[in-house]
């Protein structure tokens, strides 16, 4: 057998292995750096990604009225605790300890801040969402500051972890702050129906108004205030954050027990129904009763007042139902046969369905404010939506807070028909007036103002024999 030939196999010197081990040194020394700056990388877009999670939550919160701040002098701490992520929630370098979404709100809109700090000591320090990056996470932070503001508010509002609105506005004694206080969603009331669901609400429904809407509803008598010697009713807030209030007689005592709650028994919309032009707020003989009244008895309090958009919503839908039949609708101009946005929304089908979508969206044209020229007081009418809001739909008849045993004006035109100008009104049994309305008539007058955004409460607790009284 013949033996098989060994090769002859070499190894590898010392020299040769001194030489691999020194390259690869230098590779490590030069690939750690980079590997640890890219773990560090990945962390931070980690901690960036978990941040803008929780403002992107607070935001959904804020828009849906669970966090309803209004108050533009406000800086709003909310802990990321009362947030919930679908995944994670914790900086990729530790639990936070300290976590907050910092909200501002403008008057129109809301703006959005991060500041954080995690078990690590990695942290940001409050930077708004639209700068906030990888390069804002940094070590070494062992405190955070929860005094910093936002955007010149020097008022601080910092949330505890249950994150309740009561919790929010609980105390602080402004007019909003009453609106607010117990109110709930107004998810399953029924526009159409009588009040049955009486109380205060916000609206579930935002229609994109800039803040939440606020508002009292049906039966309740908890919504009375005193001021400049006058009682009125509480009915809902505006978009800038001031309270509306509906006239609602003088006081007796201190009391306010709706006594003479109109300032007239019967006045005409209009000295005329025998066009469109008549449904014209600027037009009407309501305008000038009101702003004399106003001149007598409100200019002393001027200061306290807003000017509110009030609406005189002339909108003309394409179409109309009437009576289950479609129709086209008119111009609005002269004689022309035409039935307003208000028609359509809260009467909208004769017989069948009644004021089940109120808004209170106005045209641009049809607002009216003394910042615009079209009123020389801040004072006017509520809408037709507005009475429906509280619980006064068309055809039902209730007790409702604006029911005072007398037919009122709204500001709102109905229509233009059978050779007449009818506006909507509260008719004298509580429920939105239709068939009424007729301009040239004379109906009771009872006009409306706005409480500036955070005026105070000084006593009571808006029952009619202890109304709220604003601070003066």
């Amino acid at each position: 057998m013949k033996k098989r030939k060994m090769k002859n196999k070499k190894g590898f010197t010392l020299i040769e292995l001194l030489a691999v081990i020194i390259i690869l040194g230098v590779l490590m020394i030069i690939a750690i750096p980079s590997v640890t700056e890219y773990i560090q990388s990945t962390r931070k877009s980690a901690y960036i990604t978990t941040a803008k999670g929780y403002i992107n939550g607070a935001r959904i919160k804020v828009n849906s009225s669970q966090l309803p701040f209004y108050d533009v002098d406000a800086t709003y701490y909310v802990p990321s605790k009362c947030i919930a992520l679908e995944k994670g929630g914790d900086s990729p370098y530790g639990e936070f300890e300290q976590a907050y979404v910092v909200v501002s709100y403008t008057g129109d809109s809301y703006n959005y801040y991060w500041a954080s700090r995690d078990t690590a000591n990695m942290g940001v320090e409050l930077v708004s969402e639209h700068e906030l990056d990888e390069e804002d996470v940094k070590p070494g932070m062992s405190t955070l500051d929860t005094t910093l503001t936002v955007e010149g508010k020097s008022k601080i509002i910092l949330l505890n972890d249950d994150c309740t609105v009561g919790q929010v506005f609980s105390d602080d004694g402004t007019m909003l702050a009453i609106l607010k206080k117990n109110a709930v969603p107004d998810i399953g009331v029924d526009f159409s129906a009588a009040a049955s669901k009486s109380g205060n609400f916000v609206m579930s429904e935002t229609q994109n108004y800039s803040m939440p809407i606020y508002y009292f509803r049906g039966n309740v008598t908890n919504n009375n205030v005193l001021f400049n010697n006058f009682c009125w009713k509480i009915v809902r807030n505006t978009e800038d954050g001031g309270v509306k209030l509906i006239y609602n007689g003088t006081p007796s005592g201190t009391s306010c027990n709706g006594t003479n709650s109109v300032i007239n028994g019967g006045i005409a919309y209009s000295a005329s129904a025998s066009d469109n032009s008549n449904l014209i707020y600027a037009n009407s003989t309501l305008k000038t009763y009101i702003e004399n009244w106003y001149e007598t008895n409100m200019s002393n309090v001027t200061d306290k007042l807003e000017d509110t958009k009030w609406c005189n919503d002339r909108s003309i839908p394409e179409k109309y139902v009437l009576y289950g039949n479609e129709q086209t609708n008119g111009t609005g101009i002269g004689n022309s046969l035409t039935y307003y946005g208000s028609y359509v929304r809260l009467v909208k089908n004769g017989n069948t369905t009644k004021g089940s979508t109120p808004s209170l969206k106005c045209n641009d044209s049809d607002v009216y404010s003394v910042a615009n020229g079209k009123l020389k007081h801040p004072i006017a009418l509520i809408t037709a939506d507005e009475a429906v809001i509280a619980g006064n739909p068309w055809e039902v008849g209730n007790n409702g807070y604006l029911s005072n045993g007398t037919a009122f004006w709204t500001m709102s035109p109905n229509n233009f028909n059978y050779g007449g100008a009818y506006m909507l009104n509260v008719a004298a049994s509580g429920d939105l007036d239709y068939y009424g309305g007729y301009t040239a008539n004379g109906y009771s007058l009872r006009p409306a103002i706005t409480i500036k955004s955070g005026t105070r409460i000084a006593d009571g607790d808006g029952t009619a024999s202890n109304p709220y009284i604003i601070e003066e």
